[in-house]
């Protein structure tokens, strides 16, 4: 088991739960979340833990612009059983938005193609996880891009994924049912 943790994290993953795993070690690693920065991985861990995760849209930029910013059938199948910590989850996740965009700003700022991997690469996951599917296929661009130096305009994905930071952040409930 430990090699299968092993290649995942080299693989990319930002963190690893094997399965079966009890309802204590999901809020262990959900707690983590709660205490840790934006940006380092047992922040983004704990929210790619769910082997359900829908995967981001495929079509072109046009077409995911007319996406529901958030889906909440993505996000209540995500979180199915988990209702008594599903609101904080969310919470943490719009509070720490902002501070994402700053970060993933910055490196843009400083070129530091490795940093805006990692960023992009965090946020793709937990936002696919909360069913934000239009930023989670903007960060998965954005992460592509920068893996394959590819010759996208990196620039108009960062704007792009700015934007979409800033809208989600204001349509996503500060509290849920």
């Amino acid at each position: 088991m430990a090699e299968d943790r092993q290649r995942c994290l080299d693989a990319g993953m930002n963190d690893y739960l094997s399965k079966p795993y009890t309802l204590e070690q999901l809020q262990q690693r959900l707690f983590a979340l709660f205490s840790a920065p934006v940006g380092t991985a047992s922040r983004n861990s704990a929210l790619s833990i769910n082997t359900q995760v829908a995967s981001p849209a495929t079509k072109d930029d046009e077409n995911h612009s007319s996406q529901l910013l958030w889906q909440t059938d993505i996000f209540q199948k995500n979180f199915k059983g988990l209702e008594e910590i599903r609101s904080e989850v969310m919470n943490v996740f719009r509070l720490q938005l902002p501070q994402a965009a700053k970060e993933i700003e910055q490196a843009w700022q400083q070129a530091d193609e490795k940093c805006l991997t990692r960023l992009a690469h965090g946020l793709k996951s937990s936002a696919a996880q909360l069913g934000c599917m239009a930023l989670s296929h903007s960060a998965k661009k954005l992460e592509d891009s920068t893996k394959s130096h590819d010759g996208q305009d990196v620039a108009a994905l960062v704007s792009h994924l700015l934007q979409l930071i800033e809208q989600t952040h204001q349509v996503l409930p500060t509290q849920l049912d």
